[in-house]
């Protein structure tokens, strides 16, 4: 039998939970709250009390006494004033038995009346895997450590081991690691074709508990190298909208941050965010690989983005200073990234407010915890957590469709999605998209032969097509990618040798892509069609070898100064 656990953190938590309204004289009278029915709640879900008033007032608020459990100051808030109100818990792991919370309606400081709500919380019986780290992206300086490392932990509640593995291609070199039962390691060391490629690599994540639909999440990778001087065109420009230098912010679902950011010739990649909450060592030139790294999200077409700091944890009362800079890097240079121009915003400064931020977020903002959404869920998703809408099955969706979604917290609940479909108008690689027939064609090893042109393509997220290209000594081979639709799904295309490394590269933001290559020696060279960021397409493809038409150096090069 459950033992009641009777322990409360009494003046402090009290006090670091009121959520008071305002006060006029002397209030209270006969208010008193209903009784409250004993509550049962499995870790991982989110419970819900109304609390209701007799002879309420307006001007009166709420409060609670809290058992000691780790981490109930995150995980429980109280709202509404003196004619009814909700008290709101999503229990942890380590909350697994019963508890009483005393339920407080207050006159300012004095309590008017009190019940006490008992809880019993059980362990979760259906849980998901949920990423603790690493995280959705991180910039490394490749002029201090021309290697990439993170780690990968994974959470699952009621599963002891968790595989984790990749989607789709990894990049020439790379390699996944298990190092344990919920963990591995990441390493890559780029190659220099690698880097003059792109400045971003995305890194799709899963974890798989063979019980429930893989969780995922992409990783992005920033490579930072020393840039070009002279190139054409002109770099982005970036206009930071809120919060400005020192402003006050309160807690809703984390701390929004908007920027306005415009290009001459367009961005692919949307801008980052980077946030601290320590100080730089020198805030004019702050180390951004020190700093945690966010994707903005369009806002409108304006040019307007939306990205949102996470919660702090902070407490009613309490404040913290966050740094944050605003960068963004155009495609002037669709080839490759030495002509594309790269700018920093000039680091801000803002005061972030603690405090519950129960609810307030509306469907397909992003999310850390599910108390921050209307809906009560934060659904995973391969590119962060969004707020959702909660169904009961058959045609409740607007859009998606109704099914068992994995919330952040790693509970399993009926909702609208998957994420792609409700915020994106995508199927976010849910299985709806059919490969064409040259499948399976998903790497070099296992290469489609090439033909003079097709029009039946089709990429499916995170699942690129490679096709073999025969050709002699001198032979001009250009490849040309089109038929598509770029706003509808941003395709790819590359030049590899046998061994992976990107002879050429293009990746503009047309309905067209085309790279050709001299082959110095007669070989197989291999077209990589991809999907940027997961996009799904179709396409056509044409491949063109012109033998002997292209000029080879001689055996004296480079010999192109007197030096």
């Amino acid at each position: 039998m459950a033992q009641l656990d009777t322990s409360p953190i009494r003046f402090l938590v009290a006090v670091a939970f009121l959520f008071l309204t305002p006060t006029f004289g002397c209030a209270g009278g006969g208010a008193a709250i209903e009784s409250i029915p004993p509550q049962d709640i499995a870790v991982l879900e989110t419970l819900r009390v109304p609390l209701r008033v007799n002879d309420g007032n307006p001007s009166l608020g709420w409060g609670f006494v809290a058992p000691e459990l780790p981490g109930f100051e995150r995980t429980a808030s109280i709202s509404g004033n003196g004619t009814g109100g909700q008290f709101q818990w999503s229990p942890l792991a380590s909350h697994v038995g019963t508890h009483e919370i005393e339920i407080q309606l207050l006159n300012g400081d004095s309590v008017v009346h009190s019940r006490n709500l008992v809880v019993t919380v059980r362990p979760a019986s259906d849980a998901a895997p949920i990423f603790i780290s690493p995280g959705a992206g991180r910039t490394y300086d490749l002029e201090r450590d021309r290697c990439v490392k993170f780690d990968v932990e994974v959470r699952d509640e009621d599963t002891p081991n968790v595989t984790i593995r990749t989607r789709g291609t990894l990049p020439e070199g790379a390699v996944l690691t298990s190092t344990g039962s919920k963990q591995a390691e990441f390493e890559w060391c780029p190659e220099p074709d690698q880097v003059a490629a792109t400045e971003r690599w995305t890194i799709g994540l899963e974890a798989d508990d063979m019980s429930h639909e893989p969780t995922a999440l992409n990783f992005v990778i920033v490579l930072r190298s020393g840039t070009k001087e002279g190139c054409p065109g002109a770099a982005p420009t970036i206009d930071v909208l809120a919060p400005h230098e020192g402003a006050r912010v309160d807690n809703r679902g984390g701390y929004l941050i908007e920027a306005r950011v415009g290009d001459d010739m367009g961005l692919r990649d949307a801008p980052l965010l980077y946030y601290s909450t320590a100080m730089p060592d020198d805030p004019t030139k702050p180390d951004i690989t020190e700093f945690e790294q966010l994707p903005f999200s369009d806002d409108d077409d304006d040019g307007s983005y939306r990205a949102r700091v996470p919660n702090l944890g902070l407490e009613e009362g309490e404040d913290q200073e966050v740094f944050f800079l605003v960068s963004a890097t155009d495609n002037d240079d669709p080839t490759g990234t030495l002509c594309d121009h790269r700018i920093d915003s000039p680091l801000v400064t803002f005061i972030a407010l603690g405090g519950s931020s129960a609810g307030g977020l509306g469907t397909c903002e992003t999310c850390t915890s599910s108390s921050d959404c209307d809906s009560g869920l934060c659904a995973t998703a391969a590119t962060g957590a969004r707020c959702i809408p909660r169904c009961d099955g058959g045609e409740s969706c607007a859009e998606g469709s109704c099914g068992s979604r994995t919330s952040v917290e790693g509970g399993i609940s009926q909702g609208c999605g998957p994420v792609g479909a409700v915020c994106d108008g995508t199927g976010g690689g849910s299985g709806s998209c059919t490969d064409d027939g040259y499948e399976e064609n998903d790497s070099i090893s296992g290469a489609a032969a090439s033909v003079p042109s097709f029009s039946d393509g089709q990429i499916c997220a995170n699942d690129d097509d490679f096709y073999r290209i025969a050709a002699s000594t001198g032979t001009d081979v250009t490849v040309t990618v089109d038929g598509f639709i770029h706003s509808e799904g941003d395709l790819d295309v590359q030049l590899l040798s046998r061994t992976g490394t990107i002879l050429a590269s293009s990746a503009g933001v047309t309905n067209s892509e085309s790279v050709s290559y001299c082959v110095p020696s007669a070989d197989e060279v291999f077209a990589r069609v991809s999907g940027f960021l997961g996009d799904e397409n179709s396409y056509s493809m044409r491949v063109s070898t012109a033998p002997g038409t292209c000029c080879l150096d001689d055996t004296g090069e480079d010999d192109d100064t007197r030096a």
